[in-house]
């Protein structure tokens, strides 16, 4: 499968839906990521590397995400959430 980094490019669809509730606004923010491997995928090489590739890809879109939303969201609503301080953006 070769080095597929350096061939793959990443979709990023960012949505913020704002609605007013009663006294308070809430806000969801949704973040979908579609990857181009920029090569043929094949099912036996995935599986015959223990899926090791295609984990490191998924690994890399959580990353990415991480700090998208790490960007766009206060500290304490990142605590609150789970989502890890080590992002530089915390």
């Amino acid at each position: 499968m070769g080095d597929f980094a350096e061939r793959s490019r990443t979709l990023h669809n960012l949505n913020a839906d704002v609605v007013p509730r009663e006294s308070e606004t809430y806000i969801k923010v949704t973040h979908y990521q579609l990857r181009n491997t920029g090569t043929d995928l094949k099912v036996q090489e995935l599986i015959d590397s223990n899926l090791a590739q295609l984990d490191v890809m998924f690994n890399n879109l959580h990353d990415v995400n991480k700090n998208i939303m790490s960007e766009l969201i206060t500290k304490k609503m990142g605590q609150r959430i789970g989502l890890s301080s080590d992002h530089e953006h915390f």
